[in-house]
């Protein structure tokens, strides 16, 4: 049996572990990209409820699209101002994701890519290079439904054409198109709730992030041997 106090280095160590935690976690964010840090900053301004899925303490799905039905057939939600900070969506989903990566912003209605967008690229792609993991390329829009004459049918079209622009110039440089995924999620996850001019300027935009699995085009690359 241990004597008085022999467990007290425990409480001491904990406290150290939790301190180097936070350490580290702070040190990451510091080298991330603008668009990470506005998209962390925004998580904790306004945090989902965790107790939202609850009703009179019975779990109750909250109503919303479903995942397995197909986009095209998934209507896209034309909400008034006041309504917009209802339903409560998941900013990131963050468990599949390295820490490579980036936001890349687009005017609302438009697929263009800007100078700017397009240096952001340039930086990020000699991080994605030579690497065997999957590349996600994310296509998000704002919840404000299209303008009469717009050139896309739906949120959906127009996320697919930004996820496509930033393809190609990823391909151009030097990013093979075996290792993307094109993904979409039309006005379904927005960064910001917010209904200011300026927080819905964060939603029409494209992530780009390094996954954690193994490329299949890389893992059924073959191994070249030599012989001696």
């Amino acid at each position: 049996m241990a004597g008085k106090g022999g467990g007290a280095w425990k409480v001491a160590y904990a406290d150290f572990v939790t301190a180097m935690m936070a350490f580290f976690l702070v040190m990451w964010l510091v080298g991330q990209k603008e668009g990470v840090k506005e998209a962390v900053a925004e998580y904790f301004r306004d945090p989902p409820d965790p107790f939202s899925v609850f009703e009179e303490g019975k779990k109750a799905r909250k109503p919303g699209p479903d995942p397995n039905e197909r986009p095209e057939h998934q209507p896209q939600p034309d909400l008034p101002a006041e309504e917009v900070k209802k339903p409560r969506p998941v900013r990131f989903e963050t468990n599949d994701r390295s820490n490579i990566g980036t936001v890349i912003f687009f005017p609302e209605f438009s697929a263009e890519v800007t100078p700017e967008a397009r240096e952001q690229i340039k930086d990020l792609a000699p991080l994605l290079a030579g690497k065997p993991q999957t590349i996600e390329v994310r296509g998000h829009a704002s919840r404000r439904p299209l303008p009469a004459g717009c050139e896309y049918q739906d949120s959906w079209q127009l996320c697919y054409a930004r996820s496509m622009a930033v393809m190609k110039l990823l391909e151009e440089d030097g990013i093979p198109a075996k290792r993307i995924r094109l993904a979409q999620a039309a006005g379904y996850e927005p960064m910001s709730l917010g209904v200011s001019e300026e927080s819905q300027a964060k939603n029409p935009r494209v992530e780009v992030f390094l996954l954690n699995d193994i490329s299949p085009a890389a893992a059924n690359m073959p191994i070249s041997s030599s012989t001696h």
